[in-house]
């Protein structure tokens, strides 16, 4: 099977239009039909004795074979085919009429004669059950803040069918429409983790075209956990996404290319081998912005300011299952990044270009091997060999940080009597880190200092580093109450002492409809490398601690329907914060409180969706001894609904709709003129706390119609939608004049109308 996918960005929506209503009209003109099929065995002749009748099963759309059709016959006899789709009938003379039944299909009634020997008929898919049977409920969550979304149901509400989008539109996470990161619970973006599997990776986003960094066609489900984790999880303030892939082999083996005008291209297959034991799978992905802007910018002389993202990703992935377990090996390459080209006055070129390049990437190879010794045992052990870089080139400054590492994560679990469980784990890493800066030599002896005039100096560190952490948990069971302990004690090279992370979830089942539970637990995390080197920072930091505290209750209103009420109250010390002394020190904190509620409708065959709410209050400072301010993170309200309802076999309708507190920022009291810089700078009063302004409220509505478009071997979906829908333009920033007199909000582009075609051939 090979699946074609177009999508149309709204720039470039007019290239499609033509094509759309032919492929439509196309689409819908061939109805269903017997169609005749040379029999193997040579012409059929025409006589007058009863000859056997085959018929082949195929479904309308793939042309995959349907098992175990049921066709009735005259006086009320049966006959099934076989696993390939075939059915035998009974010799006739005459012509013979039939009815072929088959769950989620429509009934077909059909007229053979036997004189057109076999023949292959394709089944339409049945319009959706009202029912009311749940496809898919959300795995039921032993910690108290973790909530898992299926690939199945991801596709249906996510930004960009993307399974990683899903934790956006959860509860207690704050998002901004120029990041692609994600604030969970009032911790900056690098207090989150971001695991495939149990794999962490530096980033799961890239930075442009919402999609992830992982092709959604392996990934199996999300795991997102807000916060009040167990002991595996270790190096982390924030909240866990868990990329979890699939295990399962396909049967058959299936290619998708996907086209995004102008944007990006991907092509991914996947194929089983071994004779059907094993699978292995393949994608790369490349955006071509950076190719194609340029000249269209420059015979349009219009370079006076140019973005261009530029990412990319190559995947293999090779599922073999063993007895009682799965080997599982990933690797991975994935680079984002975005170089901007401004006319600007801090240039040191000849053109007077000033040119602003941030690049990130990560390379991963890595193997799972888990499996079930006996009934008490499993074990998993995950060796990986893992890369990272980040570099910063701003106006012929740079900035370069690299890390290699060998890593290995390990889990034994045993079963206890009854219900209970006690694991331990291991998580060692070893490796090499280097940061490279090329920067103007400071002078603070000179008091006409002009950066731009300074000599550049050249300060490299390379530095090994050791990450080493053990754990123990358990699952205990107290008649309705189970309660899950932890410890997690760590130790990193580039720090003076160990440390250790007591936690624990617990959950009272109070009756059938509902449970209370909570977590309180500490979590540490590791300053960033350069903020530990001698050269750059302060070796001396300590590490982040936060605190969590969380309360809920979970209530099963039926089979369809569930709710999530939580309390959280979080705290964040020894933040790393500047320091004119000892160039950082670990004097910052602050803390996060609010409400989440949460209320779900699990998946059917036409209805899924959820609502989701948080109120949040986000504090910080960079002293003890000051006053707290509104964080940077603080977004009051944020409000997410979204929603999917399969209106026929052919036609699905959804949406998501958005509202949130406007972002802070902080106001400027005055400017001073820089007379070695020649422009203006911006100052706060001393009495002005940080991020003492707020931008307007932000909604906007997001809505789709997709449509498929049957033939008998292939298929078309399109999808139609519109996204930023909203009555003006809503502000997504702050800019100033000249010398900061006056401000005007930055807003989002109107609302924009798009047409994403996929095909499955």
């Amino acid at each position: 099977m090979s699946r074609v996918t177009v999508a149309a960005n709204p720039r470039g929506l007019y290239l499609l239009k033509g094509l759309g209503l032919v492929l439509l009209v196309m689409g819908v003109s061939h109805p269903v039909h017997a169609q005749s099929e040379p029999s193997p065995n040579g012409p059929a002749t025409t006589e007058a004795a009863p000859q056997e009748i085959s018929l082949r099963v195929k479904a309308k759309g793939t042309g995959i074979p349907i098992r175990r059709v049921e066709a009735r016959l005259p006086g009320g006899k049966k006959i099934y085919g076989d696993k390939e789709g075939l059915l035998k009938l009974p010799p006739s003379a005459v012509v013979l009429k039939i009815e072929l039944y088959k769950s989620g299909y429509e009934v077909m009634n059909l007229e053979l004669s036997p004189s057109q020997g076999e023949q292959t008929v394709y089944l339409l898919p049945a319009a959706p059950s009202d029912s009311n049977e749940v496809v898919v409920r959300g795995e039921k969550p032993t910690e108290a803040s973790r909530k898992t979304v299926t690939t199945e149901e991801a596709v249906r509400v996510a930004p960009g069918r993307d399974p990683a989008q899903i934790p956006r539109l959860l509860p207690g996470v704050q998002v901004n429409n120029f990041r692609t990161d994600i604030v969970i619970r009032g911790s900056p973006p690098n207090g989150s983790l971001y695991v495939i599997d149990d794999f962490q990776v530096p980033f799961i986003f890239h930075s442009f075209g919402n999609i992830s960094v992982i092709p959604d066609q392996i990934v199996n489900d999300v795991a997102f956990s807000t916060g009040g984790f167990g002991p595996e999880r270790g190096n982390v303030t924030g909240g866990v996404i868990n990329l979890r892939t699939k295990n399962e082999i396909p049967e058959r083996s299936k290619t998708e290319f996907r086209v995004n005008i102008p944007i990006f291209s991907t092509i991914y297959h996947e194929e089983p081998v071994n004779d059907g034991k094993d699978y292995v799978a393949v994608s790369a992905r490349r955006s071509y912005l950076d190719v194609l802007l340029p000249p269209i910018l420059k015979n349009a002389g219009n370079m006076e300011l140019t973005v261009f993202p530029l990412f990319g990703d190559e995947h293999i992935f090779y599922v073999h299952p063993i007895e009682n377990g799965v080997v599982k090996v990933i690797g991975a390459h994935v680079y984002d990044g975005v170089k901007l080209i401004l006319n600007s006055d801090l240039s040191t070129t000849a053109d007077g270009k000033a040119k602003f390049d941030i690049q990130r990437s990560f390379e991963l190879l890595g193997v799972e091997w888990k499996k079930d010794l006996n009934q008490d045992w499993s074990v998993k052990v995950e060796p990986s060999l893992n890369h990272q870089s980040n570099s910063i080139d701003i106006v012929n400054n740079a900035i370069d940080i690299a890390a290699t590492s060998v890593a290995v994560y390990a889990e034994a679990a045993r079963k206890l009597g009854g219900k209970d469980r006690v694991y331990v784990g291991t998580e060692l890493s070893y490796g090499k880190a280097s940061v490279k800066v090329l920067a103007p030599e400071q002078n603070p002896s000179d008091p006409f200092y002009n950066p731009q005039s300074a000599p550049q100096k050249k300060v490299e560190q390379v530095s090994p580093f050791i990450a080493e952490a053990l754990w123990v948990g358990g699952e205990l069971n107290y008649g309705d109450l189970l309660v899950m302990p932890g410890l997690r004690a760590f130790r990193f090279s580039q720090l003076t002492q160990p440390g250790a992370d007591p936690r624990v979830n617990w959950r009272y089942q109070i009756n059938n409809m509902h449970s209370f539970k909570g977590a309180l637990g500490q979590y540490s995390q590791t300053p960033e490398f350069s903020e530990t080197s001698a050269s750059f920072g302060n070796p001396a930091l300590n590490y982040i601690e936060s605190r969590h505290y969380v309360l809920g209750l979970e209530t099963v209103w039926s089979d369809l329907w569930i709710s999530d009420v939580q309390g959280f109250y979080k705290t964040i010390d020894k933040t790393v914060q500047s320091d004119p002394l000892v160039k950082l020190d670990n004097d910052g904190d602050s803390f996060s409180t609010g409400l989440e509620f949460f209320i779900r409708r699990n998946l059917t065959e036409r209805i899924f969706g959820w609502f989701a709410y948080t109120y949040s209050i986000n504090k910080a400072r960079e002293q003890p001894t000051q006053l707290y301010h509104n964080s940077e993170y603080d977004q009051t309200h944020v409000l997410n609904v979204t929603g999917s309802y399969k209106y026929s076999a052919l036609w699905t309708f959804g949406g998501r709709g958005l509202f949130r507190s406007g972002n802070t920022y902080n106001g400027v009291d005055y400017s001073v003129y820089n007379v070695n810089l020649n422009r203006y700078e911006p100052r706060q009063s001393f009495t002005t706390p940080l991020y003492n302004k707020r931008e307007p409220v932000y909604y906007e509505l997001n809505l789709y119609a997709d449509r498929e478009v049957l033939f008998d071997t292939w298929k078309l979906t399109w999808r139609f939608g519109i996204e930023n829908l909203a009555l003006k333009p809503q502000v997504q920033g702050v800019n100033y004049n000249y010398d900061y007199s006056k401000q005007e909000f930055v807003r989002s582009v109107p609302p924009v109308p798009y047409i994403e075609v996929r095909g499955i051939l």
